[in-house]
């Protein structure tokens, strides 16, 4: 991979990332602000270039909700990855793997009530962003072109990206 190949990648894995937490906050009522910037790192090859942050704007959730958002990120990085992942695979990964799970951030927010609540937020964010693809990729999208989403403008998306009721 080019350094411009590796970049790319990199800005695109934040930004699905911070998509994850984006999707799940507007689901639930809270309106969220993802925006990226450059890490500074002097090594591209070892160290991420781009870091991402999802600012919660308006709204607040309970700790339920919480838990879901702290997930989010992590489990949207999976089902980038494997769209057939299960819910208890990406649990397993990160028992076997912690690099592979939540930021040391978003792993505080989830941190009490052990594998067996970690496993049944995994599972509801799974459903909830597997529903919502569509419109996770949307804040991608202006992420990578613009390296911030508004709330208005992730309310927009959402608007525009929600599934249809099934009859």
């Amino acid at each position: 991979m080019t350094a411009d190949e590796l970049e790319l990648h990199d800005k695109r894995q934040s930004a699905i990332h911070e998509a994850g937490h984006t999707v799940i906050g507007t689901v639930h009522g809270s309106l969220y602000s993802p925006w990226l910037e450059r890490s500074g790192t002097s090594n591209s090859r070892l160290e991420k270039t781009w870091i991402g942050h999802a600012d919660n704007v308006l709204g607040g959730s309970d700790e339920r909700v919480r838990a879901l958002i702290g997930v989010a990120g992590a489990v949207a990085d999976s089902l980038d990855l494997d769209p057939d992942i299960t819910a208890q695979e990406i649990v397993e990964r990160w028992e076997c793997d912690p690099n592979s799970g939540p930021s040391p951030a978003d792993r505080s927010i989830i941190s009490s009530g052990g594998w067996e609540r970690r496993l049944e937020a995994v599972a509801t964010v799974r459903a909830i962003l597997a529903e919502h693809w569509q419109f996770l990729e949307s804040i991608v999208v202006e992420l990578i072109e613009h390296d911030r989403v508004s709330m208005d403008r992730v309310l927009m998306l959402f608007a525009l990206h929600k599934p249809k009721k099934k009859k």
